[in-house]
């Protein structure tokens, strides 16, 4: 099943949302016992601001404790916050698996977002076998090498200990 909470929606526009999911949510799951409903959640540059602090100490132990499965996806909206924030957001931020820079995306990157960047594999990213998209390796890393790349990608200052690389933006 799929569950959907729409940050940039209201309430009241809930009706109007075309989303495909088994429910909408209008709010963050408030209890342990809601959130350990989920398996993963797919957190798409969120505003972790609009989570209560006992939400986001609940999501942490959830994934850091309990197993849960968190992707996270930076982007030019919320990320750049998370990083500038203080101590209210340390719960999020370290559950990122790299040291993300504070500063605005296009500041720092030239803006040139019209043409994609290939992706430099690391030894464990032509290793991983989730990453394999063919059952014969040299097949696979043909498909990776014909794949034009990302067009961006939020900048860091690094991996964390633990983290495993399995590509970088070239």
């Amino acid at each position: 099943s799929l569950d959907v909470w729409l940050q940039t929606v209201d309430a009241a526009s809930y009706g109007a949302v075309s989303q495909a999911a088994d429910r909408l949510l209008l709010q963050f799951p408030e209890t342990a016992a809601e959130l350990y409903e989920y398996d993963v959640i797919l957190a798409f540059d969120p505003d972790w601001r609009q989570i209560p602090p006992e939400g986001l100490q609940l999501l942490n132990e959830w994934v850091a404790a309990h197993g849960g499965g968190l992707v996270l996806v930076a982007g030019d909206v919320y990320t750049a916050d998370l990083a500038a924030a203080g101590d209210e957001l340390a719960p999020i931020r370290d559950l990122y698996p790299v040291f993300l820079h504070s500063y605005a995306v296009a500041t720092h990157i030239d803006g040139q977002w019209g043409q994609p960047w290939p992706l430099e594999r690391t030894g464990e990213g032509r290793k991983a076998g989730f990453l394999q998209l063919n059952d014969d390796v040299a097949a696979s890393d043909d498909v990776w090498d014909e794949f034009s790349g990302v067009y961006r990608c939020y900048p860091t200052a690094g991996a964390k200990a633990g983290a495993t690389v399995y590509a970088h933006f070239s």
